[in-house]
């Protein structure tokens, strides 16, 4: 009924054909863009849609360990907080 080949092909590179299904979607539906995402809301939905499913990807004992190591956690929020903003409000001007 299937061809073997053809399946174990799409089962190897499924996500490149996702890739490329999405692509050639959005070519071909860019018109109706504003149909589609009413005042942005689109977007926001879909951006906490995958900030929540990668939240339950992460293993309890992984976020456990890394939350161990309190004083990356601190230099990584000065550098996102503190100097980058700077470095582009220096660069504005």
């Amino acid at each position: 009924m299937y061809n073997v080949g053809a399946m174990a092909w799409l089962r190897k590179n499924w996500f490149l054909l996702g890739i490329i299904v999405s692509l050639l979607t959005g070519f071909l539906l860019a018109d109706r863009a504003e149909a589609l995402n009413p005042a942005g809301w689109t977007n926001r939905i879909i951006v906490f849609l995958l900030f929540l499913i990668t939240g339950f990807t992460l293993p309890s004992d992984r976020i456990r360990q890394d939350l161990s190591t309190p004083r990356l956690h601190v230099l990584i929020q000065l550098f996102i907080f503190v100097v980058a903003p700077l470095l582009f409000l220096t660069a504005a001007p």
